[in-house]
C-alpha cells in the first residue's frame, strides 16, 4: 500500500522542493518504488529531475500534474520515467488556475488507482494554502514541513502546523533545514521560544548546513559516505529519512 507523503510550508525558500527531491532518489536507491507528484506550479522538482536526468516534456500537449487534477489523465498516463524505481507526473505553470477550484478528495481519488504500484508517493507542494494545498495535505498520511533556524521560517512552520491539523490527519513533522550543529546565541533562543509548540513535533534528526544540496540538484553530484566531506551529510539525511519514513534501509549513496 502506497505512503504519501506531503512536503509542506507556506513560507517560500524553506527547501521543500530540494528535500522532496533528495528523498525520492535516496528511497529508490533502497529499492523503494516512488511516485513523485509536482504541484506546485513553479515546477521546481520537475526542473530539477528534466535537467539532471535529461527526460523531455511538451507543456500543453504531454499528460501532467494540471491534466491529472482535471482528470484527463491517470496516474499511470502521467507519470513518466526519470530514473530506477522513480516516476514522476510532472508540474505545469497552469496548476495556479485551479489552485481553488479543486474538491478535498481530488489528490485522494486521483492517487487511489496506484496504490499498489507504489511503496510511496511524494507530494512537493506549493508556497501558500489553497484547496489544492489542502487535498493533497487530506491525502497525505505524512506531511513534512521543512524550516530554517530563523524567526520568519519558525512562525511559519507554527501555523502550517496549526493549519495542516484542520484537513489532514496526517502525522505531522518539522524538520530544522540548513541547521548547524552548534547553532548560535539567536538561534538556541529561538529554538527555546518555540520548543513548547513544537515539542511533540519538531525531528530529532535535522537537515546539516551544507553547499552540498545546492550542488546536488544543480549537477545530480552523489552523495555518499566514502567522501570525507559528504559523510557527515549522509549520516544526517539517513537519519532523518529513517525517523520519518519508517524504513531502515541505507544506501552506499544517493
Amino acid at each position: 500500500m502506497i505512503r504519501i507523503v506531503s512536503f509542506y510550508n507556506r513560507k517560500g525558500g524553506v527547501g521543500k522542493s530540494s528535500l522532496c527531491f533528495l528523498t525520492a532518489r535516496y528511497l529508490a536507491r533502497t529499492g523503494q518504488r516512488v511516485l513523485v507528484l509536482d504541484l506546485d506550479p513553479q515546477k521546481t522538482i520537475s526542473s530539477h529531475f528534466m535537467r539532471l536526468e535529461g527526460f523531455r516534456h511538451e507543456p500543453g500537449r504531454d499528460p501532467d500534474a494540471f491534466s491529472l487534477m482535471l482528470d484527463k489523465h491517470a496516474v499511470y498516463e502521467a507519470a513518466v520515467d526519470v530514473k530506477e524505481n522513480i516516476r514522476l507526473v510532472p508540474g505545469s505553470y497552469d496548476m495556479s488556475e485551479i489552485q481553488s477550484n479543486v474538491s478535498v478528495f481530488r489528490v485522494q481519488e486521483a492517487l487511489d488507482p496506484a496504490s499498489e504500484e507504489y511503496d510511496f508517493c511524494l507530494i512537493d507542494n506549493a508556497p501558500n494554502w489553497s484547496a489544492l494545498i489542502q487535498s493533497a495535505l487530506f491525502a497525505s498520511g505524512l506531511i513534512v514541513i521543512p524550516a530554517l533556524p530563523a524567526i520568519e521560517d519558525m512562525e511559519q512552520a507554527q501555523w502550517s502546523l496549526i493549519r495542516a491539523a484542520k484537513v489532514s490527519k496526517g502525522v505531522r513533522r518539522i524538520v530544522l533545514n540548513q541547521h548547524s550543529a552548534r547553532p548560535g546565541r539567536v538561534v538556541r533562543t529561538l529554538l527555546r521560544h518555540y520548543e513548547p509548540y513544537f515539542r511533540d513535533f519538531l525531528l530529532e534528526s535535522w537537515i546539516p548546513q551544507s553547499g552540498l544540496v545546492r550542488r546536488y540538484t544543480g549537477t545530480g553530484e552523489e552523495i555518499n559516505s566514502f567522501a570525507r566531506s559528504k559523510r557527515a551529510f549522509m549520516k544526517c539525511f539517513s537519519a532523518f529519512v529513517n525517523e520519518t519514513m519508517d524504513t531502515r534501509l541505507i544506501p552506499e549513496g544517493f
